[in-house]
């Protein structure tokens, strides 16, 4: 099993954000803010990128998109979305219990099992509107309750949810995704945070907005982008 291969397979918007979200300090803010509510501010010293990301799910084989371990404590997982997915919640289920079940497989000790904490990361042009619950995925039966409790998946939409991130990076580029999906063109060009965006911010937002190349060449200076 190879780790390019799984790159060169993966589409150029998963690519992008993991690119993105590799970076520890980027993860951290995005699961600070969005899964935590800034309750709980993770630092990215104590991030480690889990190196198995291919196990075992059931009967087929899984990857997660990005997943990291916190500080010997928990696991989060972070999940690249496109497209909206009326079963997203099973999904996002089974790959928590699927990595839960593989810390069994890698340590035959009995031991605490550590959690996994989910975010789907929802990047497409349209608002989400979708199911974001288990029971809603599920024939309704006043026994459910009693075998399988309902879950609720952490989502954010890039579309509707608000930009209040801590670092620059991520307000900048959520940003200009935002506004362009929105239709807000003039707020794009008179937001104060984007007259001037890094070159790397640009084109990585690009990936999903696609501004062609005339406009990046004529607003181009000394690595920054002039809105």
């Amino acid at each position: 099993y190879r780790k390019d291969v799984v790159f060169l397979s993966m589409n150029p918007y998963d690519l992008c954000l993991k690119e993105i979200f590799s970076n520890k300090a980027f993860f951290a803010d995005l699961f600070s803010t969005v899964y935590f509510n800034k309750q709980c501010i993770l630092d990215p010293k104590k991030l480690h990128l889990y190196d198995k990301e291919s196990h075992l799910d059931l009967r087929y084989r899984k990857e997660n998109d990005l997943l990291m371990f916190y500080d010997h404590q928990f696991f989060l997982h972070l999940e690249f979305q496109m497209k909206k997915d009326p079963y997203m919640p099973v999904r996002i289920l089974s790959y928590k219990y699927a990595d839960i079940q593989q810390q069994i497989k890698t340590d035959s000790r009995i031991h605490p099992l550590y959690p996994v904490y989910s975010l789907t990361l929802y990047m497409g042009e349209s608002k989400w509107e979708h199911r974001k619950t288990l029971y809603e995925c599920m024939a309704f039966h006043p026994w459910n309750a009693k075998e399988i409790p309902d879950y609720t998946m952490q989502l954010y939409d890039i579309n509707s949810d608000p930009i209040d991130f801590m670092c620059l990076y991520l307000q900048k580029f959520f940003r200009i995704i935002q506004y362009i999906y929105q239709g807000k063109w003039d707020a794009l060009c008179h937001d104060a945070l984007l007259e001037e965006v890094e070159e790397d911010i640009f084109y990585h937002a690009n990936v999903f907005v696609e501004l062609n190349e005339e406009f990046i060449q004529t607003h181009s200076q000394k690595g920054v982008i002039h809105m």
